[in-house]
Order: C-alpha cells, then structure tokens, then sequence
C-alpha cells in the first residue's frame, strides 16, 4: 500500500511536469509568435511607408521639373515678347509729339509686368532653387507680393533654417502653397509668417485675418494636398486651426536632424 502510494505521488509529479514544462514552452512558442508577428508587422509598415516616400518624391521631382520647364518657358518666350512689346511702345512714345497719358501709363504697366514675370520664372527654376537661401528667398516673396495694396505681408523669422538644400525647396513651396491659398480663397488684408526653430524642431506658420474656413471644408483641393503630401516628404505634421479672432492659421512643424543643425 505504502509502495502504490509512492507511485501515485511520482506518477503525479512526473505529469504535473510535464504539464508545466508543455505550458511553459506554448508560453515561449506564443511570445515568439508575436514576436515575429509585431516584427512583421512593422517590417510591412516601414516598408509601406518607404513606398509611400518614393511615391511622394517621384510626384515632387515631377512637379518640379515642370515648374522648371515653365519657368524657362516664361522667361525665353513670354518674358522676350513683353520686352519687345515694350521696346515698340518706346519707340512709339518718341514718334509722337504729345505722348498721351494712358500711353505712358501702358508702358510703366508693362514695365512691372515684366520684372514681375522674371520674379516669378527665377522662383521656378530648379538650378537657382536648388542653392538659394529659404529665408533670404521667403523675404523676396513676401516684399514682392506686399507689392499689391491688397495683402500685407510680415515675416518675422530666424536668420537661416537648418535644412539641406533639397528640403529648403520643398518647404518653400509649402509656403508658397500657403501664401497663394490665402490670396486666393482668404479674403485677407494680412498675413503673418513666423518661422522659429527650437532643439531638433522647426516651426513654420501662416496667420491670416481673412474669413476662416468650415472644419469639412479643409480636406479637398489640390493645393492643400500638395501640402499635405510634402509636409510628409519632408517627415513632419502640418494642421489648420481657426484663432480665436477669427482667420485662420496654418502651423507646420519639421523635423530637423542633428547633422542638419
């Protein structure tokens, strides 16, 4: 009896460890699992995001390129027939005893619209973007657009940016985008630009004091898209709010790496 006993308690203790040690490698089998599956996961989500990247510069080198192709085309074509529009007017003007009012006024115009259009068609090219200045070219911008009577323009900003040349293009051109969504669409008499940078972080916003928008109203449109989709090149996040006085206020913020700074 004392020996079917003692069989008993092995027989019990020899199954409870079998169960604990089954349990304990499905334990590690179920964490190894998961293990792969998070890391597979991530893996399917980097590699999507890098798709996603490639995707997103392909789109921009595009963009670019035909901003490049239209800037050339501006400046040799368009830029030269308004020169010699002009050149004809002068001609004209010295033809005629009593140059009339309106005859001068056409030629002072065209003078502007000219040095407006070299304006734009150097802000277009890819080889002058490709070694400008961000902050430098964003005050070009703004004393050229604060031209017109209609928006006033402030930029209060850093010194220079601690961005590679690449990146300074495509922040520029979010700003752009901006700076034509406001003239386009806000209804504004000012804008504000700020761009400030702090540790690994760079701060860019657009505050105008035009009529606002409808929160539904802000997810469509090409512009904002295109927005959209550099901020993401670029890393970073980019919001719309509506300040408290009314408005509205586009803040970016851009991701800057330490061998950038």
């Amino acid at each position: 009896m004392h020996q079917t006993e003692q069989n008993i308690i092995v027989t019990v203790v020899l199954i409870t460890s079998v169960f604990l040690i089954a349990g304990v490698f499905l334990l590690f089998y179920v964490r190894l699992y998961n293990e792969r599956k998070k890391n597979h996961e991530q893996e399917k989500e980097s590699m999507k995001q890098d798709f996603d990247n490639q995707i997103l510069h392909a789109q921009v080198e595009v963009q670019e390129a035909t901003f490049s192709a239209l800037g050339r085309e501006l400046h040799d074509n368009i830029g030269q027939l308004l020169s010699s529009t002009k050149m004809l007017l002068g001609l004209t003007e010295r033809s005629i005893p009593q140059v009339p009012d309106t005859l001068l006024t056409a030629t002072e115009t065209l003078g502007q619209a000219i040095s407006e259009l070299r304006a734009l068609s150097k802000s277009l090219t890819r080889e002058w973007l490709e070694q400008f200045d961000f902050v430098q070219n964003l005050q070009s911008e703004t004393r050229r657009l604060s031209a017109d009577d209609n928006l006033q323009i402030s930029l209060h900003s850093i010194p220079r940016i601690p961005l590679g040349a690449d990146k300074q293009l495509l922040l520029f051109r979010i700003v752009q985008e901006g700076i034509q969504n406001v003239l386009k669409h806000a209804g504004a008499s000012t804008l504000q630009i700020r761009v400030s940078h702090e540790v690994t972080l760079l701060h860019v916003s657009l505050t105008d004091n035009g009529k606002g928008f409808e929160p539904d109203g802000i997810t469509g449109g090409i512009g904002l898209l295109n927005m959209k989709q550099r901020v993401k090149v670029l890393g970073g996040s980019i919001r719309w709010t509506r300040p408290d006085g009314g408005g509205t206020s586009v803040e970016i913020k851009l991701p800057v790496e330490m061998e950038e700074v």
